[in-house]
């Protein structure tokens, strides 16, 4: 049960990191998210 609440609540956090990436991007606001998500080639 433990491991199921654990992989519950990880698999939450990281839908919701996704969610907010997918949002930024489609509002075209990429270049504002931190930039070790998405490094420009430099």
């Amino acid at each position: 049960m433990t491991f199921l609440m654990n992989w519950w609540k990880n698999g939450r956090v990281l839908f919701k990191n996704w969610l907010v990436q997918e949002y930024a991007r489609r509002s075209g606001e990429a270049h504002t998210l931190p930039k070790k998500i998405k490094r420009p080639q430099d």
